[in-house]
């Protein structure tokens, strides 16, 4: 449980791409960090930082009480801020049956800026998905329906609000009921499970016909 009195130097990762095209996508590293890690921070070739996003899957248990400073770390703090282990999501361009290298760098203070992205908020009961390219609105009280899709650059509606079943809904005929059922007659419970600002991740636990249903966006 003794800190760290040394970061390690920075990690390199290589991304291979092996079609004919460029490719530009998000790639997903994993990795384990040093005690006294609040985050990562990644750069391209050039040392031209890039947007990253840290799932921690892991945090390193300790207590207050066993705070200890060095010149290096001059505290700990509670114990779920600091990572053990996660996966490292990052925007990647590897040209068509090449490689580009990026470094990893571990973050060693707690002052990490907030990143601007792809991000989840609740507004007014609902939950709104935006991104550069899209705005998303679920309703909850409708088994988490999209109640709204807007594709932000071309400022256009794809949800019609005149229809008769939920945009999204899952329906079925159930012989019991003698009729077609929704998820969208009962309530659903949203759960964020990652929240950008590269990408975001829900978990959607609904029902139809009191089974109980889950789906992932």
């Amino acid at each position: 449980n003794t800190p760290v009195n040394k970061p390690l130097e920075r990690q390199s990762v290589r991304i291979f791409n092996t079609l004919g095209i460029p490719r530009r996508e998000i790639a997903e590293v994993s990795f384990t960090a040093d005690r006294g890690v609040y985050g990562m921070r990644v750069f391209d070739k050039d040392g031209k930082e890039v947007p990253c996003q840290v799932i921690t899957s892991r945090h390193y248990e300790i207590e207050k009480e066993q705070n200890r400073g060095t010149a290096f770390q001059p505290h700990i703090p509670a114990a779920d801020t600091l990572i053990n282990a996660g996966m490292l999501l990052f925007p990647v361009e590897v040209p068509a049956m090449g490689y580009n290298t990026y470094l990893m760098e571990a973050v060693h203070e707690d002052n990490i800026l907030p990143i601007t992205g792809t991000h989840a908020s609740w507004q007014d009961g609902l939950l709104q998905v935006e991104s550069d390219r899209y705005r998303i609105l679920l309703d909850p009280s409708r088994g988490g329906i999209i109640t709204s899709l807007v594709a932000v650059d071309m400022d256009k509606e794809f949800v019609k609000q005149d229809r008769t079943t939920g945009f999204n809904e899952i329906r079925g005929y159930f012989p019991s009921a003698n009729s077609f059922l929704g998820s969208a007659a009962a309530p659903a419970r949203i759960e964020i499970l990652e929240n950008g600002p590269l990408r975001v991740h829900l978990a959607i636990h609904a029902q139809i016909g009191g089974l109980p249903i889950l789906s992932e966006m």
